[in-house]
């Protein structure tokens, strides 16, 4: 080493200092993406189980309303079964004769009804009459006939 070489010393010690802190900076960012990047891998582990699960429960959820569909469909499919068949027609004859049977026990039970108004009508007529007959007949004429009549 020469004089001059023994003078560049320090340039070259301030170069190299200068060349290693690049260095650990270069290093330094290197680590703080493989971190990143560390995250980011963890992240996206987190996402796919997250899409995983609702994948499945997406699944169980479709396989649940197919279920239902086939439910719905089969109740259907007897519903027409019920409305086109011989168990409807023989429903419907029955409520048909069950109908006419309560219209015509109904006529009976106005007729009675109108008899009993009749009647009523009958026994109000009488009661004003004997109310009559009691006011206008000497009470010995009624006593003597109520012994005829109920000697008879």
């Amino acid at each position: 080493m020469s004089e001059n070489g023994l003078a560049d010393l320090p340039r070259l010690f301030e170069e190299a200092e200068q060349a290693l802190k690049e260095a650990r900076d270069r290093l330094s960012e290197l680590g703080d993406a493989g971190e990143l990047a560390g995250k980011s891998a963890d992240s996206l582990r987190e996402s796919a189980t997250a899409v995983q699960g609702f994948a499945t429960q997406a699944g169980d959820a479709a396989q649940a309303l197919q279920s239902v569909q086939e439910q719905i469909r089969t109740l259907l499919e007897r519903a027409s079964n019920l409305l086109t068949g011989d168990d409807f027609r023989n429903l419907s004859a029955s409520v048909t004769e069950l109908r006419d049977a309560v219209e015509k026990r109904f006529e009976e039970l106005e007729g009675r009804v109108a008899a009993v108004e009749k009647l009523e009508q009958e026994r109000d007529r009488l009661r004003k009459e004997l109310e009559h007959i009691k006011l206008h007949v000497p009470q010995r004429h009624l006593k003597k006939a109520l012994q005829t009549l109920a000697a008879e």
